[in-house]
């Protein structure tokens, strides 16, 4: 079996400033059904977001431990989104994704295990991915009964550590996108009477599912693009929660967002503008769509740490068109290309 170009192995591609730019500019190849049997697009836009979360964590997430090799063993699919697409055959692409489709064994051509949201959710992604500990959401919980102290609530397990939130406008239309993240760190009382407090451990990485409604004006993309979350930690058993202890603010900066409807994908820069493929593929391609769209939608938004840096407005949900140069300045341009050996503008 002829193997992809993984850029961890060639010692030439450690420029880190080249393989981000790699990671986030190219997508697998589409490979048709009459190839590979089944529908791949959503196992395209899983490698896609593991390519763009990749290229947020250089250059530590190149470097392999043996228990990170052998969940790549597992999980072929990790291992893929290190490909340098340009260099790979198409034959490697259609061997690579019939490989991962014998893990999931679909019945049909468009079995739904094979959309991008199952395969995100998946028990192969949580125990080869997302279970790892610089996504884990939650650094401590506490909980209060009436007439009792304070005390700690374990955090083990899918539901506590998992990084992902929910957006949705369907049931609480009046809310803001702030709003719903706010609630997920807020002081809750349950209909027992029984008080939580959930603390955030600042993850590398923060998963929104955003369910939007026909109804009522969306929710602008500057509203979208950067959020704040409290970032606290348990500071003692006996310590009450407060917004004052243990707590600071510090923003996320989206950087993908997946359309669930369809298995289609847009990309940003950290705190940037749209990024456009350097290949064609399905997934990024087709009629335009947008988070700003007054229909039902759901859609999953992928949100990296930024730390205390301050959100740029200046870029909205699409790429600004690049004027056309002419031919005086298009020769300019090459020989200063030339000149300085750039491979890029």
């Amino acid at each position: 079996m002829e193997s992809i170009n993984d850029m961890r192995l060639n010692k030439k591609e450690h420029n880190f400033r080249h393989v981000a730019r790699l990671l986030r500019t190219q997508v697998p190849p589409p490979t048709s059904i009459a190839a590979v049997k089944y529908d791949t697009q959503g196992i395209d836009c899983l490698i896609v977001v593991l390519r763009h979360i990749y290229s947020h964590m250089l250059p530590e997430s190149m470097f392999q431990t043996q228990e990170d090799k052998d969940k790549e063993t597992r999980n072929p699919m990790l291992a893929l989104a290190w490909s340098d697409i340009s260099r790979d055959t198409e034959s490697v692409w259609v061997e690579a994704k019939t490989e991962v489709l014998r893990l999931f064994q679909p019945s049909c051509a468009k079995d739904s295990k094979l959309r991008f949201e199952h395969l995100c959710h998946s028990d192969l992604m949580w125990e080869t991915f997302w279970s790892r500990d610089e996504f884990t959401m939650f650094s401590g919980v506490m909980m209060k009964q009436e007439g009792d102290p304070w005390k700690h609530v374990p955090t083990e397990g899918r539901r506590l550590i998992r990084s992902i939130m929910e957006v949705n406008r369907r049931g609480y239309p009046k809310l803001g996108f702030q709003d719903f993240i706010n609630a997920h760190f807020m002081l809750q009382k349950k209909p027992s009477g029984r008080l939580m407090k959930y603390f955030c451990a600042a993850p590398k990485v923060i998963r929104v599912k955003y369910n939007t409604r026909k109804k009522g004006k969306p929710f602008p993309f500057s509203t979208l693009k950067n959020i704040y979350v409290p970032v606290g930690d348990v500071k003692g058993s006996d310590t009450e929660p407060s917004k004052e202890k243990g707590h600071q603010k510090v923003s996320y900066t989206l950087i993908a967002v997946v359309s669930l409807a369809d298995d289609r994908i847009h990309l940003y820069d950290f705190m940037g503008e749209q990024i456009i493929p350097e290949n064609p593929s399905p997934i990024t391609g087709g009629e335009q769509w947008s988070l700003e769209d007054a229909k039902v939608g759901s859609f999953e938004l992928f949100y990296m740490h930024a730390g205390h840096a301050k959100p740029i407005d200046m870029y909205g949900e699409f790429a600004r068109a690049k004027p056309e140069l002419d031919q005086p300045a298009l020769q300019a341009l090459q020989r200063l290309r030339d000149h300085s050996k750039l491979s890029d503008v």
